[in-house]
């Protein structure tokens, strides 16, 4: 692949973040026309489909909380698009750094957090990709959200049938776990108090790995078997409410109820309710 600085003789590349996906570069550059950090994801051009489908989301989309996409462009081989760089750090440095949080602390995250997915689903989206390492976090008030590769139009606050069933495991709203089954921003609302709670106890609510002490035994890295593993907690495990402090129990307990009618049904009225 082209290095960096061969793309469109405008960017020059500050860092290259590791991926899993050997095709896909994701890179911290200047952007020497304008004289600004940005962020440049790429696919090759066979691929390009899914940085347009991204970049139309992003652009679409006017939030404080939500990175903006500035450009999309091509090469010969790759097609990028150009995004705001908003901090080094995500809220996975953080929890690396604290582990657990106190409520001066997390609860403007959860604000956070919460109104860039009331903003996403205003404007006729579902992220469907939650996790510490998807917000870039600079201070306990200023945070965006980014990583927008799996969102999927949801118009009018409505349904849309389930795509796929990729994303972050423990996270994902029981129902996020079936193709075609119909989702609404109540996922949404599921994935993000998954998060919350991770802010307090320093791990996510139902998360497999620490819930089946043998897993490695078990499962021996065999994605499907382990997928299924954490699809069977979040439908019947039981939750330690002991790191969550005792008023917000009652909220966050509602907004992740296995079933999708059970929950708020939008991330503003979680955000309401978690508040008070």
């Amino acid at each position: 692949m082209e290095h960096i600085m061969q793309i469109a003789n405008r960017y020059m590349e500050l860092e290259r973040y590791a991926v899993n996906n050997a095709n896909r570069m994701v890179i911290r550059a200047l952007d020497e026309r304008l004289g600004r950090q940005v962020v440049l994801k790429g696919e090759p051009n066979n691929m390009a489909s899914l940085i347009r489908t991204e970049a139309n989301i992003l652009a679409a989309i006017n939030s404080r909380y939500v990175v903006t996409c500035f450009d999309i462009f091509s090469t010969d081989s790759m097609t990028f698009m150009s995004v705001e760089y908003y901090s080094k750090n995500t809220l996975e440095h953080l929890m690396a750094h604290h582990r657990k949080l106190d409520i001066a602390r997390a609860l403007p995250i959860a604000y956070c957090l919460l109104t860039a997915l009331k903003d996403i689903n205003t404007f006729g989206y579902l992220h469907r990709d939650l996790c510490w390492k998807h917000l870039s976090y600079r201070d306990r008030s200023h945070m965006k959200l980014f990583d927008m590769g799996l969102a999927i139009e949801c118009k009018h606050g409505g349904s849309v049938r389930n795509p796929s069933t990729d994303g972050t495991w423990e996270t994902m709203a029981p129902e996020e776990f079936k193709m075609n089954v119909p989702i609404t921003a109540a996922a949404n609302v599921y994935s993000a108090a998954c998060l919350i709670y991770s802010l307090f106890a320093g791990y996510y609510p139902l998360e497999y790995k620490l819930l089946i002490p043998d897993w490695v035994a078990r499962f021996s890295h065999q994605s499907n078997i382990e997928k299924n593993a954490q699809y069977e907690l979040h439908l019947t495990g039981t939750i330690d409410w002991s790191p969550i402090p005792v008023h917000l129990r009652s909220p966050l307990a509602k907004a992740l109820a296995k079933d999708p009618a059970h929950r708020y049904q939008s991330a503003g009225e979680f955000a309401q309710q978690l508040m008070q």
